[in-house]
């Protein structure tokens, strides 16, 4: 067989592969993807999500956890359905439902979260105002109205798997005549230390431009370890987006030797 030959069947492989994982067919591996947006830079580096300038930084709940709320920035969203998917105090997925009320912000009883990994709009109703998740320490999810959920390129691995980051995307427009750079960032936590850049990448256009990367080597997240994509821009006031593709395989199908070698990194 030809090389050639070889390389299309092992690309074919690993097309067929992810086409499985993608719709449930191999045990105990999942997919998951983030994006996010940042409708108007502000100078220097911030977080990519809906919050964007105002609040450069994302603030992850405090160790431990703590309560959530839920509400709108219109009154008139009144009864319609969120559902909050969270990692709870042991770090495992959960979610839960909420109703908009129009006029409070709604408690979310019994739920301690660790993270808020996204709020989606499940009802037949379309918003009006921007819906956000916050709890004491912040804001930890909003969804615009333009996407019925939430937007934030940020997540924390659950405490029971191990996160195979396989590609990142990246886009920014600017409309006026001066050129215009950001610097994109894929930044990892591990539990206790500081973020610290995995990858990076830039653009820099007089106008809209896109960078699409697939990782040859995945970036390799263990348990309890945070993700996010950052953006550090030249100028204000332009539209960034952000996204990150992963695979989530079971903590606990991996060898000793497979485990020590990921918290290594």
């Amino acid at each position: 067989m030809s090389i050639d030959a070889q390389n299309f069947r092992i690309q074919q492989a690993v097309r067929d592969y992810r086409t499985a994982v993608a719709i449930g067919a191999v045990g105990r591996v999942s997919q998951e993807a983030k994006f996010g947006h940042v409708p108007s830079t502000a100078l220097g580096i911030q977080d990519v999500w809906e919050n964007g300038a105002a609040t450069s930084v994302y603030v992850f709940p405090p160790d431990g956890g703590e309560a959530i709320s839920i509400s709108s920035a219109s009154g008139s969203d009144t009864d319609i359905l969120f559902n909050i998917e969270y990692l709870d105090a042991e770090g495992l997925e959960q979610n839960v439902d909420a109703t908009l009320d129009g006029t409070n912000s709604v408690s979310i009883p019994n739920v301690i979260v660790t993270s808020v990994h996204r709020i989606k709009n499940i009802s037949d109703t379309v918003t009006v105002g921007k819906v956000s998740v916050v709890g004491a320490s912040g804001t930890y999810a909003t969804a615009a109205v333009d996407d019925q959920q939430s937007s934030q390129a940020i997540y924390r691995v659950p405490s029971n798997k191990v996160a195979l980051v396989l590609g990142a995307e990246s886009s920014l427009n600017k409309t006026t005549g001066a050129d215009a750079s950001v610097i994109f960032r894929l930044a990892v936590r591990m539990v206790g230390q500081v973020f610290r850049t995995r990858k990076r990448y830039g653009l820099q256009r007089n106008g809209a431009n896109y960078h699409p990367t697939n990782f040859q080597v995945p970036v390799v997240v263990p348990p309890g370890a945070d993700i996010k994509i950052t953006a550090d821009a030249s100028v204000t006031l332009m539209d960034v987006s952000a996204q990150f593709s992963m695979q989530l395989i079971d903590w606990d199908v991996l060898t000793d030797d497979a485990k020590t070698s990921i918290l290594r990194l």
